[in-house]
């Protein structure tokens, strides 16, 4: 990929739209196209009579966007104060769910088969919810 088509595929470089080239027809009588380099005349052409590449601009509000967007990501985040509570609080709430007194979870391992084990576990946890 060049690097003309790198900055089209970012949005550096977008073709003009027709307010953009009337615009710039006020100003500007001839540009240079950005794929072939031929001349432009803007009175008579809106795209390039060469290569038929619509003319392109550098969008520097894009930049400017960019620039704004990557200042705003280095910024430092401020930190939750209870985040380091929220695994101890996990804890304690699956705790409270699966009992360690549960001897019956071992019973049921020993078997060999602990997706049995497991839903006998679930089974009973729904069996205390219930109850």
């Amino acid at each position: 990929m060049g690097f003309l088509e790198f900055l089209k595929e970012k949005n550096f470089i977008h073709p003009l739209s027709p307010n953009e080239i009337r615009q710039l027809r006020e100003t500007v009588q001839t540009v240079n196209c950005s794929s072939c380099g031929a001349s432009i005349d803007l009175q008579a052409n809106s795209s390039c009579p060469y290569c038929h590449s619509p003319i392109a601009i550098l969008d520097l509000k894009q930049q400017q966007q960019i620039l704004a967007q990557l200042k705003e990501a280095a910024q430092p985040k401020p930190e939750n104060p209870t985040l380091p509570m929220k695994p101890a609080l996990a804890k304690q709430q699956m705790s409270a769910l699966f009992p360690e007194h549960d001897t019956q979870w071992w019973e049921d391992a020993r078997s060999g088969d602990l997706v049995q084990a497991g839903l006998n576990a679930v089974a009973r946890w729904f069996s205390n919810l219930v109850s």
